[in-house]
């Protein structure tokens, strides 16, 4: 069992790390950080924006290979991602990210436990019914929708239910909402503030 699992994270391993140099190979092709700099007033000169993009590692006129060079020995010898075209930390930015896509997965996680023990019971006990076949049809009809779509759809009806109540019920957009905090979130309606949940708005 211990071996499968070592095959299996080293396997894991391996596609992440392809994965990872993959993208910042196609992001160095189509992606141009100079486009940041364009609409400066007053203007940069071609020089200026080279030096200003050297000192991240994103200079276009050095070679690909030797900044995916100086960026894989940065990640593998002091864990530095390196930074954007305006000098924020990508590691800030990643561990910020983890947090959130680690919160999204436990609360998805939980909601297809309860949801689903919920259906499966139900469909336990109506065998061979009405309910049990529409239970499997949607089971089926589900598992077949790409994430990305379903992930839109959830959007889509979020953004329909927030334009029904007349207020932000629902988040749909970012991490974060300036002005929100507690343990909540809040919708407004006007003036006055109702709270969907505990909150210290």
């Amino acid at each position: 069992m211990l071996r499968y699992l070592l095959r299996r994270g080293a396997g894991w391993l391996a596609m992440i790390v392809v994965a990872t140099n993959l993208v910042y190979f196609l992001a160095n092709s189509f992606l141009d950080p100079r486009v940041n700099y364009l609409q400066l007033r007053p203007p940069r000169t071609d020089a200026e924006i080279a030096r200003s993009l050297g000192q991240y590692n994103l200079d276009s006129n050095v070679p690909v290979l030797e900044r995916w060079w100086i960026w894989i020995t940065g990640i593998v010898t002091r864990w530095d991602w390196g930074t954007s075209p305006i000098g924020d930390p990508v590691n800030a930015q990643v561990a910020f990210r983890v947090v959130v896509s680690g919160q999204l997965v436990f609360f998805s996680l939980l909601l297809s436990i309860v949801i689903g023990v919920a259906l499966g019971v139900y469909s336990a006990q109506r065998q061979y019914r009405l309910g049990d076949r529409a239970a499997q049809l949607t089971s089926v009809f589900t598992l077949n929708i790409p994430s990305a779509v379903a992930a839109l759809a959830v959007v889509f009806v979020a953004i329909a239910i927030n334009q029904g109540v007349g207020g932000t019920l629902f988040y749909v957009a970012g991490s974060e909402s300036p002005g929100v905090t507690g343990s909540g979130r809040c919708w407004s309606t006007g003036p006055s503030t109702s709270c969907c949940r505990r909150s210290r708005c």
